[in-house]
């Protein structure tokens, strides 16, 4: 049987059926196609792999069948592979991917089932792998910030560690484990599930709105879609890490193999506690979430007392005490604070203001604490003081006792000293009277022997120049009241004070002992006095001039001069011009706009008379200027006129010329007036030197009632000043006279032979020297005189060899006395150069303002001669023949060999301010003529400084500071200049750098001159530094002002006991203060004054090895402060020129050792409390700031009512009390030390000693002689029992 298969990649199926009688037999026939095969390993293993981490292995599958697989590939967890389906035809290949991600470490075991579309059993390959951590890690596990204000941040850094060779992907995460992020997601997944159920209120109101507009959507499914969408959000919500304290950054990231990530772990507190919290971090290759613990403290605001407890001391009944404590904030956030009421005890006696408030980062409250008790006796309260965010509160202990008072009063001085004062003029002084006591006290004020009548003051008596008191001096009923106070009564409340001030107008040449007595209501009368002195003076004013000179003044017409009122004295002065007493025949009428006034120390004022002259006349009038105060000594003056009809007569009558050059002409012009009815014949002329002025015109007429303008140019032929008269002559008689007044200045030399119009030299052999002489002399009259032509310079010499240009220099020695002879040397020489001549008429411009140099060649074998001729051009109003003289040139003609060359110098002797021009020509003979164009302009040296005194005022004298000076020039020629210290000064201490010192500057440029200075020493200054320009003479700048430091002084002796070097310098200005005060004395005292005050004066002297001056002290620091700057000058000044002194060098000239002022409380009762009150004042000129050391009294009894002042003003005083607790000292001496640091400035120390002492009694004897006894022994005492 023969089958025939028609496709052969067809599986065939058929039956043969075979019969026969008795059966049927069936045969079955199959025929199989072409069948698809594919080629699979039977297993795969993939070793050891990191756990939660894909690890992938590459399966080539190959068809080795002869049909196309349809294949599908499958496996479990952890396994997986890719791609799960699809077609593979015969023969060819493909990649599968199978990948191994374990979540567990250990072995992990699977299969891979590959099914085919044979409908044949699927292929199974087996898949083995084993899980295991990396080595990936935290660098710490636990994480503690430090203490960190709540409401702030503090981060502190970590690393994740990945020491493995897999890039691995971090996550922080919230839960330990998957499992609980899964259950906290169904928690959250359940808690949205009743949403389903209950409709939301705001959906009826669309519901309704649908409903209208006719919508059928159901809102019960649109819930439930919101719902389902929520729920996917939790499902796909990667629960990363979240705190409201703790943050971490980043979140999640990937890490390259053996490298390392820096996580940031942020603290951010609420509260001040402490935190804890665990971040987990869910990273590839490790099976478990590494912990990280987070721990934190939160801390609350800082705030602290200035002092937890608060002795009051002895308080008195009914009086209110006012302390003050501060609460201080050391955090870094604000401190809200709350004043916690209390009325336990006394509590309720108690205000405290402000009750509430915050305090800023660093910043302090002052909190003002007032107690009034009612009830006396002892007393100790405990008072809080809530801050939010702090657990505890700040508790401030005060303690005290009340009792009944005792009033006192006080000055801060000893004495009000006035020193001297001026006649008439009121002087203030102010003194502070303090109230120590706890009740308000009511006082009046008094002067002993003071008057009742008010004085008279200069401001009122100038306000009346027909006062007679200005020639006979104040009359009064009574005794003037000289002494004002102000207040002159009041109340000072409770440990208070009043400013008094103390004005004092004198009406008496005297010298003042007063006492300024305290009487209080209540109590009694002077309870408290303070001693004034002062000296009443009349300054000595002096009137210029004696005669005031009016010269010929038209009747009835006002004419104004001034009289010049000189006060050279240190006190002001008050003056009045006496009105004059008119009659019908006085001849001369006088009075003033500004008759009286006041003139100020150490200047000048001015009283202007107008006069009027009613007589025909000469005339001579008496003034009377009175001195107030002086009414015996008026000054008298004259008035000096002439009054006729005038009616020719000059304006002005002073011709005043100011600075004008010697031998240079300058005009002035004045006006001739004629107001008669007739014209007039005028003649000028001068009478000392009449060849000096030329006055155009110098004759004439002047026309009725018209005038002529005259103008008189002065050619001065001397330095100084220069005085003439001018006469003025009406026909042929001498009309009137007037001034003529000059200040020559410059030169006045000329030489016996003229350079001008031209030098000449003869005819001299070459290559040898000829030397003109001349011979400089004063100017004879009549003759013209160089001026300020170029030819000021008097010596030039011009040698073999050298360029004339440079060689022809200014030799001039300005102190060379007249008569003397100066050389001129002129030397030319010819020499060869390889140079090429000028080509055609080639013209060539020489601007010049001094000796210039030409070079003539011959280069074509010619003969050339006949240098010479002219032809001008000039911009300067003059004639050519004036133009040319200006030029000259040497040589003038010669002869030049072939490839020879000959140098001309020329030379500009032009006059000042003028500007020249000319075209030399020269002249070849047989050849071309060539042009030479030459300008040359004459001018001088000039230049300004923007100021020559600089003023530095106030300034600390360790501190560098600087300043500028401009130096301009405003002349039209380049000059140099340099700057100097001068040499007198270069010793004194200090460091004074200008920068720069030398240099040139251009017309019209300029140079800032900058001044660097440390004065080094305190005190005035004052440096000068010589500029030099050119050849002018030197000019001075000055820098001066004055220096300071910051101090203070305590109204406290010192103790320099045992102190050689301090002994001897306290001598030293002891004995300087005694000379100079017994001077003064006997220069202002007379013989009956000095008897008086030996009489009362009182020898006192101090203990030994104490200072109790306090201005000397003030002086002694200063010596100190100076001595070390001295010292230290070398070190200052050898950082110079490079560098200037650092800082630190500057601040160690004010750190002197200062000797130690002594607080003795002397013996203090164990139990008992002492106080003192200091004062500590500003001697200095500017506002000091300083702090008081108070650590250095912890633990010694010792307490002050401040630590920090700042910017204390000038000449204020602040009070700082001291006091001394025994109750916790044991018996026995206490010495501290209490250092006061002033800012920038030295350091004061204070000696605070005290001596406890601790009473204890015994009885002693028996019987009848039974005695009780104290110890110690000073303070026995004795008690004998009474029998009856």
């Amino acid at each position: 049987m023969v089958l025939s298969l028609v496709n052969k990649d067809k599986n065939y199926c058929h039956e043969l059926v075979c019969l026969t009688a008795r059966e049927r037999i069936v045969v079955p026939i199959r025929a199989i196609g072409a069948r698809a095969i594919l080629h699979f390993p039977d297993q795969l293993d993939f070793s050891e792999c990191p756990v939660k981490y894909s690890t992938q292995k590459t399966l080539l599958v190959h068809n080795i069948g002869n049909l196309a697989a349809d294949y599908q590939l499958s496996t479990q967890s952890p396994f997986s592979v890719v791609p799960a389906r699809g077609t593979l035809g015969a023969g060819d290949t493909m990649q599968v991917t199978v990948e191994f991600h374990p979540l567990t470490i250990g072995d992990h075991s699977g299969s891979l089932a590959v099914c085919c579309n044979t409908g044949e059993k699927s292929i199974q390959t087996n898949l083995h792998g084993e899980a295991v951590d990396a080595n990936i890690g935290l660098s710490t596990y636990s994480v503690k910030i430090g203490k960190t204000f709540i409401n702030t941040s503090n981060y502190t850094t970590m690393f994740i560690e990945n020491r493995s060779n897999i890039t691995v992907h971090f996550q922080w995460k919230t839960f330990p484990t998957e499992e609980d992020e899964n259950e906290e997601k169904r928690r959250q997944c359940c808690l949205l599930q009743p949403l389903k159920e209950v409709p939301p209120d705001n959906f009826i109101e669309e519901e309704d709105t649908e409903q209208e507009e006719g919508s059928s959507e159901d809102h019960t499914a649109v819930l439930s879609y919101m719902v389902q969408e929520e729920m996917e959000k939790v499902q796909e919500d990667p629960m990363l890490f979240s705190d409201d304290i703790f943050s971490i950054e980043p979140m999640e990231g990937e890490i390259k193999p053996n490298c390392s990530a820096e996580i940031k772990v942020t603290f951010k507190p609420l509260e001040a506690l402490g935190y804890l919290s665990v971040a987990y971090c869910s990273i590839s290759g490790r099976e478990s979430r590494l912990p990280l613990r987070l721990r934190g403290q939160g801390q609350g605001p800082l705030v602290e007392l200035s002092c937890r407890a608060l002795n009051l001391g002895n308080i008195f009944v009914n009086t209110t005490y006012v302390c003050e404590v501060t609460l201080m904030n050391h955090g870094a956030i604000d401190a809200p604070f709350t004043y916690i009421h209390t009325t336990a005890n006394v509590g309720y006696c108690f205000k405290f203001a402000p009750e509430e408030g915050i305090i800023a980062p660093g910043g302090i409250q002052t909190i003002q604490i007032s107690f009034n008790a009612t009830v006396a006796g002892r007393f100790e309260e405990e008072f809080q003081f809530s801050v939010a965010g702090s657990p505890t509160s700040a508790i401030l202990t005060i303690k005290g006792r009340v009792s009944e008072p005792e009033p006192t009063l006080h000055f801060n001085v000893n004495e009000l000293d006035f020193g001297d004062i001026s006649f008439g003029f009121p002087s203030t002084k102010t003194c502070r009277l303090t109230n120590p006591s706890p009740v308000p006290l009511s006082f009046k004020l008094r002067m002993s022997d003071d008057g009742t009548q008010p004085a008279v003051s200069s401001f009122d008596q100038i306000r009346n120049d027909s006062d007679p008191s200005w020639t006979e001096g104040i009359h009064f009923y009574v005794e003037p009241r000289e002494f004002t106070m102000n207040p002159r009564q009041g109340t000072i409340p409770p440990q208070g004070h009043q400013d008094i001030e103390v004005t004092l107008c004198s009406n008496t040449v005297m010298e003042f002992y007063r006492t300024m007595l305290v009487d209080l209501e209540g109590f009694g009368s002077g309870v408290a006095s303070l001693s004034i002195t002062a000296r009443c003076l009349v300054p000595e004013l002096r009137v210029y001039p004696h005669m005031l000179l009016y010269d010929e003044c038209r009747l009835k017409v006002p004419y104004e001069r001034k009289f010049l009122v000189v006060n050279d004295t240190h006190l002001p002065g008050c003056y009045g011009l006496v009105p004059q007493k008119r009659m019908e025949d006085t001849p001369v009428f006088y009075s003033s706009p500004q008759p009286c006034g006041i003139v100020q120390p150490h200047s000048i004022a001015e009283i202007p008379v107008v006069l009027e002259v009613q007589t025909l006349g000469e005339h001579r009038t008496s003034v009377v200027i009175g001195v107030f105060g002086d009414e015996r000594n008026p000054r008298s003056v004259v008035l000096q006129s002439t009054g006729r009809l005038a009616d020719i007569y000059p304006v002005p009558r002073l011709i005043e010329f100011g600075r004008i050059p010697a031998l240079q002409p300058n005009s002035q012009t004045f006006t001739l007036f004629n107001e008669g009815l007739v014209p007039r014949d005028f003649r000028i002329e001068t009478v000392c030197k009449p060849h000096c002025y030329i006055i155009e015109p110098r004759e004439g007429v002047i026309p009725t009632r018209g005038k002529i303008p005259v103008t008189i140019t002065a050619t001065l032929d001397d330095t100084g000043l220069v005085a003439d008269t001018v006469q003025l002559f009406i026909g042929n008689s001498l009309w009137t006279t007037f001034m003529l007044v000059a200040v020559g200045t410059g030169t006045k030399i000329v030489t016996d032979k003229p350079f001008v119009p031209e030098l000449s030299l003869g005819c001299q052999f070459r290559y040898e020297h000829y030397s003109p002489k001349f011979k400089p002399q004063p100017p004879k009259e009549k003759r013209t005189s160089l001026g300020y032509s170029a030819f000021q310079m008097r010596r030039f010499k011009i040698r073999n060899g050298e360029e004339p240009a440079t060689a022809l220099r200014e030799s001039w020695d300005p102190a060379q006395p007249l008569g003397a002879e100066v050389d001129f040397l002129v030397h030319y020489c010819l020499c060869c150069l390889p140079t090429l001549p000028p080509t055609s008429n080639a013209l060539a411009d020489l601007p010049f303002r001094c000796p210039a140099v030409l070079c003539l060649e011959n280069g074509l074998g010619s003969r050339a001669s006949g240098l010479g001729g002219f032809r001008l051009s000039t911009d300067v109003p003059q004639s050519p023949l004036e133009v040319e003289r200006a030029f000259s040139m040497l040589p003038q003609s010669g002869v030049l060999q072939p490839g020879e060359r000959q140098q001309v110098s020329f030379t500009f002797s032009g006059h000042l301010n003028t500007t020249a021009s000319v075209t030399a020509l020269c002249h070849v003979e047989g050849g071309p003529t060539y042009e030479v164009g030459l300008t040359g302009e004459a001018s001088y040296l000039s230049y300004s400084l923007s100021q020559r005194e600089i003023n530095c005022g106030f300034q600390m004298f360790n501190n560098l500071h600087h300043s500028t000076v401009t130096l301009a020039n405003t002349g039209k020629i380049e000059f140099k200049w340099m700057l100097n210290l001068s040499i007198a000064e270069q010793h004194l201490p200090g460091v004074f750098v200008v920068n720069p010192t030398i240099g040139s500057i251009a017309p019209g440029g300029k140079q800032v001159l900058k001044f660097f200075y440390m004065p080094g020493v305190p005190g005035a200054f004052s440096r000068t530094f010589q500029l030099k320009v050119g050849g002018l003479d030197p000019e001075n700048i000055c820098l001066k002002g004055e220096t300071f430091f910051p101090m203070i002084s305590v109204n406290l002796p010192w103790n320099i006991e045992g102190n050689e070097k301090y002994e001897q310098l306290i001598k030293h200005l002891q004995q300087y203060s005694q000379r100079k005060k017994s001077v003064e004395q006997k220069k202002t005292q007379t013989p009956r004054t000095q008897i008086l005050k030996m009489e009362n004066v009182k020898p006192r002297v101090p203990d030994s090895g104490i200072v109790p001056n306090t201005q000397l002290q003030i002086k002694m620091v200063t010596m100190l402060i100076e001595e070390a700057a001295l010292e230290l000058q070398e070190m200052l000044i050898s950082h110079l020129p490079n560098s200037f002194p650092d800082k630190e060098l500057c601040q160690s000239l004010v750190k002197v050792e200062l000797p130690e002022y002594v607080l003795d409380m002397g013996t203090v009762r164990k139990g008992y409390t002492e106080r003192r009150t200091l004062m500590i004042t500003n001697p200095g000129r500017m506002p000091v700031s300083f702090q008081v050391d108070v650590s250095a009294l912890q633990g010694t009894g010792f307490r002050v009512n401040l630590d920090q002042i700042q910017s204390l003003p000038h000449r204020h005083t602040i009070m700082l009390e001291v006091c001394f607790e025994s109750a916790h000292r044991s018996r026995g001496d206490v010495d501290v030390l209490l250092p006061i640091e002033v800012a920038k400035g030295p350091t004061y120390n204070i000696r605070l000693r005290a001596t406890v002492l601790e009473l204890s009694l015994h009885l002693s004897g028996q019987g009848l002689e039974a005695r009780l006894e104290f110890s110690p022994p000073a303070l026995k005492m004795g008690w004998t029992p009474q029998w009856r």
